[in-house]
């Protein structure tokens, strides 16, 4: 504390530097991930600018509403805040053609299973939150501090629209919002208990209104290529009817409405228990009567045809909301200091229910009153304190702020497009057309006019065949003028590259030049180098030959040096045992035997060296050795046959001498 200033320690202030950055730098990630989708999507809206007029108008805007509406949840106090005109007014900002791609782009942008996106948008709701907590009293503040740390017990009601949106029966912004509370109720603390209920008068209603729809779609019957042909006229549809056409796009087969809603007819009670809603057995046909709940009704029937002469509801629904709402509020006990302590609740994604829950509250004789109907994203956000902090809960968070984009709906519109899929739908070979054709019928104004005029299907079929014929040919004709278009825009491409190619090449002849002097120089050595190294290694080779040569020559030398030994050795000793005993057969026997161990020895080497097996002496020697050892044998066995019987005989002569 510096005088009456206080100041923060520099570890907070360095904390505080480094969150900003952090921020910042969020930011900028989360800015280029817009900018990415809006240029997928080709808005002609230029993209930065899209992006402030995103987070200065819509956003920030959007996530003040948030926080007042969950202000008046916990302070009682009426904002009369009613459905938000925010979106339109922001859409209103742009090109009618380029609203369709704003609202895909916001839809695809606020992702909560983006961690980066999720972190970003939760930063700025949290603060909006803090501010808002600021304002808060001290009585508020010390009722709901009191209240957290005592056990609450939260019964909700489902209405007709909630329970769609759980069962994701229509097609709904606040679906995901819906199905995230069912989730996050599974993980609450021992101090608060929320169960989702359904009265006997709601299943009653959604199933007529499922039947209703079941009727109006009947001959609409989709296949998955007619159903994504479709897509481009979404925005007409209800959201029950845009969801068939979802389904349809799933299937293998055609879809008929009525294949498509008689499970849910015939077994919605047991469909909403396996999403963990129950049935809530009590009857209410007494209230039907009742003076207060009449009053209520005539009123919002005159009400509804005044406001939305089109689009009022019916009898039947309006009697089913102002029962359920008067029930709720009779369950509750007569005064309330706390929304805390209101424990019954009407869940209910439908603003104009909820703009029928604050006329009431308006014209109560009480002050303060406590809301008796709830958007499931402001339910959320009162659970926030006894819900444990993960991703599953801030995707909840997140969630809650897409029921604030609301889809735009004109009856009249959808029963044109109605009329124009069962047309369609009649035709047999509907596949076979391309989804970009059925989708230019879907969406011209003059077909579209003109099935307005009439109620006969024949004629309405006839139209619609006409129409697709026309745009058949008129597809054919553009797609031949495109593709000629490409083609000529192709060729002069191809000029304007010729003619860039042949200007570089001018640019460039100069210095191109002397690059291929230098580069010639240098092939120049390199055929010199390669030259060189070519001689070097026929050098090396040459000399690796000659020392193989001389090798294979010694070897054949020294084996012809043995040979020629050993022949003369064997005849030195024959002629020196000839002349010195006179016995002529035997030195000639030995010398037969000492050639045939030359020839064996000869075959031998042969065989063991590669250097002899080539000889030519060699193979002629192994081409008559064969010749040769018959010879050998020969020759001895006529030299020592005669010897050996001179022997014999010379023995028995002198055996007859002794005798």
């Amino acid at each position: 504390m510096v005088g009456r200033k206080a100041k923060l320690a520099e570890a907070q202030r360095a904390e505080i530097a480094n969150r900003v950055q952090e921020g910042d730098a969020l930011e900028a990630k989360v800015r280029t991930k817009f900018l990415l989708i809006a240029d997928e999507l080709k808005t002609k809206t230029e993209g930065t600018s899209l992006w402030n007029v995103f987070t200065t108008q819509l956003l920030l805007p959007l996530i003040a509403e948030l926080g007042a509406r969950t202000y008046e949840l916990v302070t009682g106090q009426d904002l009369l805040i009613s459905n938000s005109s925010t979106y339109r007014n922001f859409l209103t900002a742009f090109p009618d053609d380029d609203r369709g791609k704003i609202s895909i782009l916001l839809d695809r942008f606020i992702d909560p299973s983006d961690i980066e996106i999720r972190s970003y948008i939760l930063r700025h709701l949290h603060a909006r939150f803090l501010i808002d907590a600021l304002q808060l009293s001290n009585k508020n503040l010390s009722s709901l501090r009191s209240r957290i740390s005592e056990r609450i017990d939260i019964t909700v009601f489902a209405d007709t629209n909630f329970l769609f949106s759980l069962l994701d029966l229509h097609d709904n912004p606040a679906n995901e919002a819906v199905q995230a509370l069912q989730k996050i109720t599974q993980e609450m603390t021992s101090n608060v208990t929320l169960k989702l209920y359904v009265l006997p008068i709601t299943i009653d209603e959604a199933r007529h209104t499922l039947s209703n729809y079941e009727q109006q779609l009947a001959g609409v019957d989709l296949s998955a290529h007619l159903g994504k042909a479709a897509e481009s006229r979404y925005s007409d549809l209800s959201g029950i009817a845009a969801k068939f056409v979802k389904a349809s796009q799933k299937t293998k087969w055609r879809l008929s409405p009525k294949e498509y809603f008689s499970p849910y007819i015939n077994n919605l009670l047991p469909i909403a228990r396996s999403k963990g809603i129950e049935i809530f057995n009590e009857d209410t046909s007494y209230l039907k009567t009742d003076l207060e709940v009449v009053d209520d009704l005539l009123n919002r029937l005159d009400y509804e045809k005044r406001k939305f002469p089109e689009r009022a509801k019916s009898y039947e629904t309006i009697e089913h909301d102002v029962v359920l709402w008067h029930f709720a509020k009779r369950k509750r006990p007569p005064t309330l200091e706390s929304p805390l302590d209101a424990q019954f609740w009407v869940a209910t994604v439908d603003f104009r229910y909820l703009g029928f829950d604050a006329f009431k509250r308006r014209h109560e004789h009480q002050q303060n009153t406590i809301a008796v109907c709830i958007h499931p994203s402001i339910l959320v956000q009162m659970l926030q304190f006894w819900i444990p902090r993960n991703s599953e809960f801030e995707t909840a968070l997140l969630n809650s702020l897409r029921p604030m984009l609301p889809r735009s709906f004109d009856p009249s519109a959808e029963k044109i497009t109605l009329a124009i899929l069962r047309a369609i739908s009649r035709f047999e070979n509907i596949d076979d057309i391309d989804e970009g054709t059925i989708a230019s019928v879907l969406m011209d104004r003059a077909i579209r006019q003109r099935m307005a005029n009439s109620q006969n299907l024949g004629e309405q079929v006839d139209i619609v065949k006409e129409a697709l014929i026309i745009e058949a040919e008129t597809t054919k004709t553009r797609n031949t003028k495109e593709r000629e278009a490409l083609a000529e825009s192709l060729k002069i491409r191809e000029n304007e590259v010729e003619k860039l190619t042949l200007a570089l090449k001018e640019a460039e002849e100069g210095k191109a030049k002397t690059l291929a002097d230098s580069i010639a120089k240098i092939e120049e050595e390199r055929a010199a180098s390669r030259i060189l190294h070519d001689r070097l290694l026929r050098l090396e080779e040459q000399e690796l030959h000659r020392k193989e040569k001389d090798k294979v020559r010694l070897i054949r030398t020294r084996l012809l040096f043995y040979c020629l030994t050993l022949v003369l050795a064997t005849l030195a000793i024959v002629g020196f045992l000839s002349w010195q005993f006179f016995i002529l057969p035997l030195p000639w026997i030995a010398e037969i035997l000492a050639l045939a161990g030359l020839t064996w020895f000869i075959e031998a080497q042969g065989k063991k060296r590669p250097e002899i097996v080539t000889w030519k002496i060699f193979l002629a020697f192994s081409k008559f050795s064969g010749f040769i050892k018959a010879g050998l044998g020969l020759l001895g066995t006529t030299l020592l046959g005669p010897y050996l019987y001179d022997v014999m005989k010379n023995r028995i002569d002198f055996l007859h001498l002794l005798k």
